[in-house]
Order: structure tokens, then C-alpha cells, then sequence
């Protein structure tokens, strides 16, 4: 038995919105006129009179008063942001392994393992960082003096602007990323030169970073650009599950030659795409999923096979066997399924209307043969060696990208949707314009070296 421990902490700078899903954090300036500010406690509502000498209160005195609309929005603020908390997790691991024979056992591990979001997703768009006022006063022309946070010359967050709508904002209070993670399996020597290997794996992903919609808010102070502000924003609500189960049968490098066979099937699902692929979907007019999908990395059969011959100092005894001392040659089989992908039916549609469900498809499968092939000399306590490896030995093309009309990586077009273009859909309507390279896998690749080793 093996038991092990892992504590992280980090803790990122600058501060962000209190709720991040509601800019407000509940208070608003209407509530600050009107003495009914939760954060604020029990208060009087703003009073003031009016030309003719109308007593004015609440909503009424602050639509009256630029200067207490301007101080309720200062008040409504104070609880809007707040530092970001440090990041802590504690990780156990266990593992354990049950001898059945000389050559074979059960085994078990068990593992938590964390991960700290990275930094686009705490600090885009977020102001963190940035200086108010302009550049002769210090600042960094970013934004006006009075457009910060409470006690602070960081700008506001960029919800919205005249030129630039940001697509989403990040967030510095993100949590850690966990993972939890099992696996059982058996393992076994077999007849001295070979050796199994069967192991089920699951892993279930908590946390993950993902975009949220905000909150439907209405705040006449118009705190931050507008009355209604409507953004994007990171939060760890997403997850993602990983099952599956791995089979590897190898052959131990004897009488020069061996090799090793490993299969494994997975299933992956998750609730949403990464932000930056979530987001770009959300903006090309695909749904937001409201039930577990297919992930975006999903590959169910992943196959590698490696066959190995290798002669060290003894040469093989055959005529000319001699020739071969120090040398060897690989042959890689690697085939795995394609990436899954969303289906689109027409090609002026949008949305919903004319597309499948979210990954419902999937791409071609991808297949490679690689080679390396090399020998080495050794002359006074110097070993010299020459190598040739030829990547995709077979040049076959392999489709790394589809298009969503076909499937395809040699024949469609792009959604009319997302490249705004006025072609048909079908497989007859490729052209040199929609022929696109970076569809396609490395082609045949061979290098050639020289090395030496002292």
C-alpha cells in the first residue's frame, strides 16, 4: 500500500464581482433611494423638492437629483466587489497493490488532483490590473477616474462599451479544478517473454470553469454602463465524466524482436464546452445544451501498436548477420477515433432549426504508420549513430477538422452562419476557395539524423 498527500494554494490578485452572475450583489440604486438596501441595513429613503417645492422622495428625489442618483449608485457599490479568496484543496492518494502469484496481482488507486484555472479565464476583461485617469496623471487611459471599483483606481469590469462587447469576463474568485479519479485492474506475467495488463479507469472532473448568462438585473444607476447589464461570465459550474477500460499485451525485446499492443474505449460526457469554445458557439447560434452531451475531446477507440526489432553487440548468426550489430527498426500502428463535431443541415439556417444535437456526429477515424530505422558505431569510447524516421509512412490523409455541412474534410462548405459565404450545401460544392489544408493531418514527414554520444 502506498498513501500520499498533495495541498495547493494560490491565491490570484486584484477583486471581482462579489456575485458574478449579478453585478449588483442585490443592491441597486433604487433601493438605496428608496431606504431599503439589504446591504445597507434600515435606512431612510432620499428625500429632495422639486422646483415648485414639492417634497420629493425614494425613486422619485433621486430622478430628481443627479447628485443623489450619483451617491445611491456609490453606496449600491460598496458591496459589489471583493478581493479573491485563496485557493485551497487537500489531494489524498492511495494505492494498492494485492499479489495473487510470483507474475500476477490486483491493483487499486485512488487519487484527487487539482488544477488552478488559468489566467485569460481570472482576469479577462475583468479591470484587474488596469489604472483609472489618464495617462499624464499616472493612469493608463483605460477609464475615466470615477469608473472604479470602491476604494480602489482598478477599472470596472468591461461588461459593455460603444465599440467592443467583450464575450465574456473573467473571474479572480475561481476555485480550483478538481478531479477525482479510480482505477482497478490486473496485471500478469505469461509464459516468461509476455505480459497482460487490464485496467478500469473512471474520473469525474468537478469544477470546471465555465460561461453562465447573468442575471436579469435592472439598476437605474447604471453602475456599469447600462441600466440592464447582460454579460458572460466565468464560474465553476461545469464537469466533465470519463469511463472506460485499458488492454495491453506486450512481448518482452527478446531474440530481437518484441513488441507492445495497447487498446483502450472511453466515453466522455460533459455539460458544456470549454469557455472559449462554449462562447464561440453560443455566438454562431448553437443551443445551449440542457442535458449531458458528448465532449468535445470524446474519442471512444484509441489503438497503438509498436513493433520492435533491435541486435545490440551479438549479431544474429546468419550470413551477413554481422551487418545488423547495433541496429534498429520500429514500426508504429497508431488509429484512434475521429473528434465529435455539430451537424449542420442548411445552409442559411441558424440555430436550433437547422442543426443536429451538440456533438451528435462524429469525424473520420484517423489512422498513421511511422517508422524509425537507425544504427550506431562505437569507435574509442565514442558511439556515433545515424536515424531516419518518416512520420505518416503511408501519406494518408487523415481528417483532423470537418466541415459541419458534410463531414467531411474534403468536400462542404462553412456554415453560412458562421462565414457569412453564399455557397450550396453538399458534397458537390467544394472549390478552391473552400479547400482548406489545415483540415487535414501531417502528411508524410522523413527526417534524417546524426548523433553522438560521449
Amino acid at each position: 500500500m502506498k498513501l500520499g498527500a498533495r495541498f495547493d494554494y494560490s491565491k490570484a490578485n486584484g477583486s471581482s464581482y462579489t456575485d458574478p452572475r449579478n453585478p449588483t450583489n442585490g443592491t441597486t440604486a433604487n433601493e438605496v433611494c428608496t431606504g431599503a438596501a439589504p446591504s445597507l441595513g434600515a435606512t431612510t429613503a432620499f428625500t429632495t423638492t422639486d422646483s415648485a417645492g414639492t417634497l420629493l422622495s425614494g425613486i422619485a428625489a433621486c430622478s430628481e437629483s443627479a447628485v443623489l442618483l450619483d451617491s445611491a449608485t456609490r453606496l449600491a457599490q460598496a458591496d459589489d466587489f471583493r478581493k479573491a479568496s485563496p485557493r485551497q484543496a487537500f489531494a489524498p492518494r492511495i494505492g494498492v497493490n494485492f499479489p495473487m502469484s510470483e507474475t500476477s496481482s490486483l491493483f487499486f488507486n485512488f487519487g484527487r488532483y487539482n488544477q488552478n484555472p488559468v489566467y485569460n479565464l481570472l482576469y479577462q476583461n475583468t479591470g484587474v490590473g488596469t489604472i483609472s485617469g489618464s495617462r499624464a496623471e499616472g493612469g493608463q487611459g483605460v477609464c475615466l477616474k470615477d469608473a472604479v471599483k470602491p476604494g480602489t483606481r482598478e477599472c470596472f469590469p468591461i461588461v459593455t462599451a460603444d465599440a467592443y462587447t467583450p464575450p465574456y469576463i473573467g473571474n479572480a474568485n475561481l476555485k480550483i479544478e478538481q478531479t477525482t479519479s479510480y482505477e482497478v485492474g490486473y496485471a500478469a506475467e505469461v509464459a516468461k517473454n509476455y505480459a497482460i495488463n487490464l485496467t478500469l479507469f473512471s474520473k469525474d472532473q468537478t469544477g470546471l470553469s465555465g460561461i453562465r448568462r447573468s442575471k436579469s438585473v435592472f439598476d437605474r444607476g447604471t453602475t456599469y454602463g447600462t441600466s440592464s447589464p447582460r454579460y458572460n461570465v466565468v464560474v465553476n459550474q461545469d464537469y466533465q465524466t470519463v469511463r472506460g477500460f485499458d488492454v495491453q499485451f506486450r512481448r518482452r525485446l527478446t531474440n530481437y524482436w518484441g513488441y507492445d499492443i495497447n487498446y483502450s474505449y472511453s466515453k466522455a460526457t460533459t455539460n458544456a464546452a470549454p469557455p472559449d469554445v462554449q462562447q464561440q458557439a453560443l455566438t454562431q447560434g448553437d443551443s445551449t445544451s440542457l442535458k449531458e452531451i458528448r465532449s468535445e475531446v470524446d474519442q471512444p477507440h484509441v489503438f497503438n501498436a509498436q513493433l520492435q526489432f533491435r541486435v545490440d553487440d551479438k549479431a544474429p548468426g546468419f550470413r551477413f548477420g554481422s551487418l545488423l550489430r547495433n541496429s534498429y527498426l520500429t514500426v508504429t500502428e497508431r488509429a484512434f477515433s475521429g473528434l465529435p463535431y455539430t451537424p449542420t443541415f442548411s445552409f442559411g439556417g441558424f440555430g436550433v432549426v437547422n442543426q443536429n444535437e451538440r456533438n451528435s456526429a462524429r469525424g473520420p477515424a484517423v489512422v498513421q504508420t511511422d517508422l524509425l530505422v537507425g544504427k550506431d558505431i562505437s569507435s574509442n569510447n565514442v558511439r556515433y549513430g545515424v536515424f531516419v524516421r518518416a512520420v505518416n509512412l503511408l501519406d494518408r490523409k487523415n481528417c483532423t477538422q470537418v466541415f459541419a455541412t458534410t463531414g467531411r474534410c474534403d468536400a462542404g462548405t462553412i456554415d453560412q452562419d458562421r462565414a457569412r459565404n453564399g455557397n450550396s450545401v453538399g458534397e458537390n460544392s467544394s472549390s478552391t476557395f473552400f479547400n482548406r489544408a489545415g483540415y487535414y493531418g501531417q502528411r508524410r514527414s522523413v527526417f534524417a539524423g546524426v548523433r553522438v554520444q560521449f
